[in-house]
């Protein structure tokens, strides 16, 4: 999912630096052949489409004709969008980092969206807008002010955000994780990963530590480790 809301944001949101149109642009006005008159028609709703935070505020539960309500946490907007397989095995309270495509007054999302918790939905929202007013104070302007100029611009901040929520949840996991030994006494492993990989000395440096000993290794076992 990542991956290809990255691809979409290339296409719907990046604009060459030398003053060129978007890619999008260029394949609307450049491209006259190779592209169906169905898949044009989708070019400029892609081109104003961006990346937003949604929350799931309900779900329809026909597979026939299912349909989504979602509500941005950047300016509280109300969507209802026809699911697909990017909503089966949602429920409701999650929040999708994804992009609505508005045509003819409907908007619907490119079969691809990143789902995650409500509160973590929330943390990276204030994440992001904290870097947004950060952007604006460092700009002496509040031209990012408008969510939905900020996301447009800025749209893989989001993406940035949930890559550090992530990081952030799988630090504080390992942090909590508690090794012991069968007899329950705590245990400390580690692997020495520079050049020589010189495991015996980390665990001799390890055994002078006040309060620390070796473990010796069991016949045909891994190195010994200390506790």
């Amino acid at each position: 999912e990542e991956l290809r809301l990255a691809e979409i944001f290339i296409y719907g949101d990046f604009s060459p630096e030398d003053g060129q149109p978007s890619l999008v642009e260029q394949v609307r006005d450049t491209i006259s052949s190779h592209v169906s008159n169905e898949e044009r028609e989708w070019l400029d709703p892609v081109r104003h489409s961006y990346m937003d935070l949604l929350e799931i505020l309900s779900i329809g539960t026909s597979p026939a004709e299912r349909t989504v309500v979602l509500r941005s946490l950047g300016d509280g907007q109300e969507y209802l969008v026809p699911g697909g397989v990017w909503s089966q095995e949602r429920t409701a309270g999650e929040v999708l980092l994804t992009r609505l495509i508005r045509r003819g007054g409907k908007a619907v999302v490119p079969e691809v969206a990143l789902a995650m918790s409500r509160p973590v939905g929330q943390a990276v929202y204030e994440s992001a807008n904290q870097t947004r007013r950060e952007m604006e104070a460092n700009m002496g302007t509040f031209a990012l002010g408008d969510w939905t100029e900020f996301a447009k611009q800025h749209g893989y901040i989001l993406a940035w955000k949930v890559a550090e929520a992530r990081m952030t949840l799988l630090l504080l996991a390992e942090a909590r994780t508690r090794f012991c030994r069968p007899d329950g006494q705590p245990l400390l492993y580690a692997v020495a990963i520079y050049e020589h990989h010189d495991s015996h000395r980390l665990a001799d440096g390890l055994s002078r530590l006040e309060g620390w000993k070796a473990e010796q290794s069991e016949p045909g076992g891994a190195e010994g480790g200390a506790q």
